[in-house]
Parts: structure tokens; C-alpha cells; sequence
């Protein structure tokens, strides 16, 4: 999961939404 964090921020997690959405959508089409 570490490359699709972009910030921590008190303890949470800041995704980086782009880079997930793009990964997520080739993941789908498999």
C-alpha cells in the first residue's frame, strides 16, 4: 500500500487518488 500514500496526517493515511485510480482501473480489466 506504501506506494499509493502521499501524506500521513495525524495518523491517517493521504492516498494519492491518481495514481489508484489509474492501478485500480488496470487491476479491473485483468
Amino acid at each position: 500500500m506504501a506506494p499509493y500514500i502521499s501524506a500521513k496526517r495525524k495518523g491517517i493515511h493521504i492516498t494519492n487518488l491518481t495514481r489508484t485510480a489509474r492501478f485500480l482501473s488496470e487491476a479491473c480489466d485483468l
